[in-house]
């Protein structure tokens, strides 16, 4: 059973072709901190902006929040 909260983000890393060790490193996190991350639903903003522009994705994106309106 998958409890991550955002599974959009887990998409986003797969389509930039990281897998979470890959992503975790590159972020220069513990991957035991982005799992807490993903099951909790608490990312802090500084981390979410540093995801955002790894993972060339707009932050509402990532959390699931793309409401289909065009930039």
């Amino acid at each position: 059973m998958n409890t991550h909260k955002y599974p959009e983000i887990d998409a986003a890393i797969a389509r930039e072709g990281f897998n979470d060790v890959t992503f975790c490193a590159s972020m220069g996190i513990h991957r035991s901190t982005y799992y807490r991350w993903q099951e909790t639903g608490r990312i802090p903003a500084t981390q979410l902006l540093k995801m955002s522009h790894l993972l060339r994705e707009k932050i509402d994106s990532l959390l699931g929040n793309d409401f289909g309106i065009a930039s």
